[in-house]
């Protein structure tokens, strides 16, 4: 019996010590999941004024992107040396970022460059004076359903991230930044962020900023074969996924105009003369602007990444199946190009010199480059752009392709925005024409 009385005090004290901690832990909001950068594409707002230590370093610095870009080999930009980026410029890559939650602390695992940060919330404090790290050091509470992160710490090599409405790169910070961050989800797409940088060294006064992060993209296989209406179904599904109703905008390889596709290269015959944009509308139930898929990549480019502030000709190539393009004089766009379908060697370019020419043939990146520098001196001969922005999923790998093309006269950078520049065009060029309704 007493046996039995002292097992049951036990099991009670055990569960009184418990419970209340499963309470906590199921009032804990849950931010886990994979989280792709929203509106927080750059650091926006005002930029606070800079110390004249601040600006006589900001002036020292040489961006690879932006109005004051110079080829990366004569630069200082660490992202054009492959280091690592560091927390805040870092946050604003338009990669993925996931966020694991585990007793403890919380991971933030980022797909650029493969980094993982450690935010801890075992309840230590900030320590005062930390080695420094190129992401720093990092510590986070809950305020209610909001979670908040402060760091100290970093390594002052790395750079701020650019500002939006200045159009500027290469901003510093010293062994002095501090950063918090507040998180919180409104629903089960979106993260509310807000981020503030103090850096008495650098900036008279902090540096806040607002924005959005949203689930990933999601992926649904193209249907083959790919006639219109089982690609409308298709489309039909991802607008559902996201339960969104308002402009919708799609891309297309080929050419469009109104609406209406003309060309299809690698598709059926049957999208030639087809009305996609109501297709897509009547599937959909929104309304839809279809155009170019390379069109659309230029445009976000030109808005947001490589692009920004250039004025002469600008030529954006994506490098795919095909090879896309999108021309711009004076900052305006010149729709449906299709450059990628120029004669080289008997051949369309697309089939000799895109990215699934060289998984086709298995060529190594040396021999890929090889025939991108000789498509990319035709054009140049046809074109003289100033400019030229790389894109595509190719893009990713920058680094191990762009610095072998030593034929061309013209710039050549890595798209800014990476394969996600087709998405951010079409969908800004989608809220320009419908008025940015939703109903």
């Amino acid at each position: 019996m007493r046996t039995s009385i002292f097992v049951l005090t036990a099991v009670l004290l055990f569960l009184s010590l418990l419970l209340p901690s499963i309470a906590s832990a199921q009032r804990t909001p849950d931010l886990s999941g994979i989280w792709s950068v929203g509106g927080l594409r750059t650091l926006s707002n005002e930029t606070p004024p800079m110390t004249p230590a601040g600006q006589k370093k900001f002036s020292s610095n040489k961006p690879s992107y932006g109005p004051r870009a110079i080829p990366p080999a004569l630069g200082n930009d660490p992202a054009g040396k492959c280091d690592p980026l560091g927390l805040v410029r870092l946050i604003f890559f338009p990669r993925p970022m996931e966020i694991i939650q585990v007793q403890g602390r919380v991971l933030q695992f980022f797909e650029w460059n493969h980094m993982w940060r450690t935010i801890w919330t075992d309840g230590r404090p900030l320590p005062k004076a930390p080695d420094p790290r190129f992401l720093g050091y990092s510590v986070g509470r809950w305020d209610g359903d909001t979670f908040v992160v402060e760091s100290n710490g970093f390594d002052e090599r790395t750079w701020l991230s650019e500002n939006y409405q200045g159009r500027m790169y290469g901003f510093p910070h010293s062994d002095e930044l501090r950063t918090v961050e507040h998180y919180k989800r409104v629903d089960h797409n979106t993260l509310d962020v807000s981020l503030t940088i103090t850096d008495p060294k650098i900036f008279t006064t902090p540096w806040v900023t607002t924005g959005k992060f949203l689930t990933d993209r999601q992926k649904i296989a193209t249907p083959r074969p790919a006639l219109p209406d089982a690609v409308a179904d298709v489309v039909k599904q991802l607008t559902t996924s996201f339960s969104w109703s308002g402009p919708t905008g799609i891309t297309f390889p080929g050419v469009v105009t109104d609406g209406v596709t003309r060309t299809a290269a690698n598709l059926d015959p049957a999208w030639i003369g087809l009305d996609a944009a109501a297709l897509f509308g009547t599937a959909t139930g929104n309304p839809v602007r279809v155009l170019n898929d390379a069109d659309a990549a230029g445009v976000a480019e030109m808005r947001f990444g490589a692009g920004v502030d250039q004025k002469g000709t600008v030529l954006m190539l994506t490098f795919g199946t095909g090879i896309g393009s999108a021309l711009f004089t004076g900052g305006l766009l010149v729709p449906n190009t299709e450059f990628g379908h120029i004669e080289i060697r008997g051949h369309d370019a697309e089939t000799r010199a895109s990215e699934r020419a060289k998984e086709l043939h298995d060529l190594s990146w040396g021999k890929w480059a090889g025939r991108v520098d000789e498509y990319l001196q035709h054009i140049e001969a046809l074109l003289s752009p100033h400019l030229i922005i790389v894109g595509g999923g190719i893009s990713k790998q920058s680094e191990k392709w762009v610095p072998r093309l030593t034929g061309i006269r013209a710039r050549i950078v890595p798209a800014v925005l990476l394969n996600d520049a087709g998405i951010v065009g079409a969908a800004v060029l989608a809220a320009e024409q419908h008025g940015g309704q939703k109903h």
